[in-house]
């Protein structure tokens, strides 16, 4: 049983700038194409809009790549332009095998890579899921260089027993068979020949169940989190647990109060991880709030897309 709610509660976590955009790769025009991420890392970028502000998206979901969210954000990018990248190993970036498994500190290096690449000075960052962690641990080293934070359906940061609650609640959403079934697939895809046969079949299972509380929303979902290349979703588990132990035990209270900048939490009201850590996490900030969407769960954006879309619209705009 442990060992089961520790698997999901994995899950649960990774599943998860205000200059003008002159983010033309050092004078290319490009829309999309490869940035020097720190230890020899190339990664992966995509251009979304072209409005003067710019916002930086940080992907959930390790080891799945920016697939899954960015072709679903394209909303946001009206009046603004938005900076998506594939972290290291993930999507669309190179694979780097004489890197090792990368935890919040190499993402967070990565982000700073990111940042001195384009010339931002202060980011507007959007971090989903796993990736909201990456940006509030790089708002606590980099406090200088952020200018605004939007977390959606952050992982429990702060407080006690959230973790474990969010297992339970995620164990309880499958039956047994089901479970049995998924850590099977998982099991299956490093050594599969296509990879991504086996990933589509965790994706159908799992997504409508345990992190849409709407199930039509998957048929308006636009996003694909097997669309990386087969040697990336082999190895998808590594990347994932290597993130996770990253975290274990970490105390986040130095790093939250580091964090001055006005910072928004969107977090679905059905989302296994529970409201009232987002709540709480609102409260450790300077200045934090958090806008809880009911009918909502772990993907807002498909659930209640009026309601996010206005809410980050206005945040990103300078409103409250």
């Amino acid at each position: 049983m442990n060992r089961m709610r520790a698997f999901f509660l994995s899950a649960v976590v990774l599943l998860v700038g205000c200059a003008p955009w002159h983010l033309q790769a050092r004078g290319s025009s490009a829309r999309e194409g490869y940035f020097a991420g720190a230890d020899g890392a190339s990664l992966y970028f995509q251009v979304i809009g072209g409005g003067p502000d710019t916002v930086v998206v940080v992907h959930g979901f390790q080891g799945n790549g920016s697939g899954y969210l960015a072709p679903d954000l394209e909303r946001l990018a009206q009046g603004r332009t938005l900076l998506v990248y594939d972290q290291r190993g993930e999507g669309r970036s190179d694979s780097v095998p004489s890197l090792e498994p990368p935890g919040l500190e190499e993402h967070v290096r990565d982000v700073e890579a990111l940042r001195r690449h384009f010339g931002l000075e202060r980011l507007r960052l959007f971090g989903h899921s796993g990736g909201a962690a990456i940006v509030v641990q790089y708002a606590g080293v980099h406090p200088e260089h952020v200018a605004q934070a939007l977390l959606v359906a952050p992982p429990p940061l702060v407080g006690a027993g959230y973790r474990e609650l969010t297992g339970q609640r995620f164990f309880a959403r499958l039956d047994s068979v089901t479970w049995t079934r998924m850590r099977a697939l998982e099991a299956g895809i490093a050594q599969a020949e296509n990879p991504a046969f086996l990933c589509r079949e965790i994706i159908a299972t799992t997504l409508p169940r345990a992190f849409l509380a709407d199930s039509t929303a998957l048929g308006r979902m636009r996003g694909d989190f097997c669309g990386a290349p087969a040697d990336r979703l082999r190895t998808r588990a590594a990347r994932r647990d290597a993130f996770l132990r990253s975290q274990q035990g970490r105390d986040w209270g130095p790093i939250l109060e580091r964090i001055r900048v006005p910072v928004l939490i969107i977090h679905g009201e059905q989302d296994a991880i529970p409201a009232e850590s987002a709540r709480e996490l609102a409260r450790a900030l300077a200045d934090g709030r958090v806008l809880i969407l009911p009918g909502a769960d772990h993907l807002p954006w498909l659930d209640r897309p009026e309601q996010f879309f206005s809410a980050a619209d206005a945040f990103f705009s300078g409103g409250r």
